[in-house]
């Protein structure tokens, strides 16, 4: 199935500015500039340009959606919390491939505090599935990682929206880390992977972690704030490893 992936028109219902959003919209107005996009606010958060790329930012208490598109191409981020839970969903729509999305969650109610990460992928003719703890320890997995991997990597690595949308979620994350601004080209990892490939799961695991605990943070969500810092750094090595392949 396709993601719900939202286009950069699409308004969230009763958008308003809140303690979150305002600095949130803020961080991402000047990565959007950093981006080469020029930003226009109103009332519910900011639109942008650039060249045929556009990205509209909407937020509301609870909720801030990321959207960017190009000639068919959609992708978003979506940061939604309640009561010490929370969720970040990066999604993607290549039309004449498939979809990609990458979802994070953390539920704060827990002592101690759990979640998980999870990657899925689809083509014509081939999908793939993993769902990991926030420790990497395996809970699901389904399909072909490799065959869709094959697939995805050269429309990843070629796509700028990919690019711009971990480019934002790092800084909605407001991390200031090196390694969660690195756009994989990656669609599902895979825990049969060794060697070089073991550096790059690795790099999977460790920065969508560090993506919903520091953006947990980041909306005032204070336990997770040392959470935030460790898997921060373990992202920067991570990142590092999988180019070095320190790891193997």
């Amino acid at each position: 199935m396709a993601p719900a992936t939202a286009t950069a028109t699409t308004p969230i219902a009763d958008a308003a500015p809140s303690e979150f959003c305002n600095p949130a919209l803020e961080r991402l107005s000047e990565a959007g500039e950093a981006l080469g996009y020029a930003v226009q606010f109103d009332e519910a958060g900011f639109s942008a340009t650039r060249d045929a790329s556009e990205l509209r930012c909407y937020c509301a208490e609870g909720q801030l959606t990321i959207a960017l598109a190009e000639d068919g191409v959609s992708v978003s981020v979506d940061f939604t919390y309640e009561n010490s839970m929370f969720r970040l969903e990066l999604a993607a729509l290549f039309p004449e491939l498939g979809s990609v999305r990458h979802a994070w969650s953390l539920d704060g109610t827990a002592s101690p505090m759990t979640g998980s990460l999870s990657f899925a992928a689809h083509t014509a003719d081939a999908a793939a599935f993993i769902e990991v703890d926030l420790a990497g320890e395996v809970s699901a997995v389904h399909g072909d990682a490799d065959l869709v991997n094959h697939q995805f990597a050269p429309v990843l690595a070629g796509s700028p929206l990919w690019k711009d949308a971990h480019a934002l979620t790092a800084a909605l994350a407001d991390a200031g880390t090196p390694g969660l601004e690195v756009a994989t080209t990656v669609a599902v990892p895979s825990p049969r992977w060794w060697g070089v490939k073991k550096s790059i799961l690795g790099q999977a695991f460790a920065c969508g972690g560090a993506a919903i605990t520091c953006t947990a943070a980041a909306a005032g969500f204070l336990p997770a704030a040392g959470s935030c810092v460790n898997s921060a750094g373990g992202c920067a090595l991570a990142v590092a490893c999988s180019l070095a392949s320190c790891l193997d």
